[in-house]
């Protein structure tokens, strides 16, 4: 399972893509400031952008049937895939609230909020509804197929994040148990949808002929 998810990270040094997804964590810092609902969505495209391209290139280069020719369990397989999706979610976290605390650091003025824990929260939802819905698709549609699932995924998404700036207006006035017992329903609700999802994946590949 470790080799399959280092395969993930390792194609997007290959192809610079790393890169952009550094680009847009950094610049999310700035962008928090002073728009929250688009910084929601600059966490979740850059995780998006680097799970997109290591589905792109399994496409491209047959990944697939090269691992399904070798003893690896077509659960491990899956679940790697999902890993590596909260792998990316995790360097984004550290790559805002690092950039976020350095700038502030030296110019307060500039950076006057860094990452919460609220957002953290709130971002994992929206990473967690997306890639729940998303990879039972792709794992029975395939790459090409799964694209136009995608289109309908994302307007979900979209309109979660529409609403986010009411739901943070709504932490900004809560206590702290209130925002603790919030948190711990949206990690809660994110835990459950990915495990079903794993599951799901997981019968519908493991049915799938090559």
């Amino acid at each position: 399972m470790f080799n399959l998810i280092i395969k993930d990270i390792i194609i997007q040094k290959k192809d610079k893509s790393i890169f952009i997804f550094i680009f847009l964590n950094v610049v999310n810092t700035f962008i928090l400031q002073n728009n929250y609902g688009v910084s929601i969505f600059l966490c979740f495209l850059s995780i998006y952008l680097l799970s997109v391209y290591a589905n792109a290139y399994d496409f491209k280069y047959n990944s697939e049937l090269m691992i399904n020719s070798i003893p690896v369990n077509r659960k491990i397989v899956v679940t790697a895939k999902y890993l590596s999706v909260f792998i990316f979610f995790i360097c984004a976290v550290v790559i805002t609230l690092m950039a976020g605390t350095l700038v502030h650091f030296v110019s307060p003025a500039l950076i006057s909020k860094v990452l919460s824990i609220n957002t953290i929260f709130i971002e994992l939802f929206i990473v967690s509804i997306y890639f729940s819905i998303f990879f039972p698709f792709y794992y029975k549609l395939g790459y090409l197929k799964s694209r136009w699932a995608n289109f309908i995924i994302m307007g979900i998404i979209g309109g979660i994040i529409s609403s986010v700036a009411d739901i943070s207006g709504g932490y900004m006035k809560l206590g702290g148990y209130s925002k603790l017992v919030q948190n711990s329903i949206l990690l809660g609700t994110a835990m459950i949808i990915i495990v079903v999802s794993v599951f799901i994946s997981i019968k519908i590949y493991s049915n799938k002929e090559f």
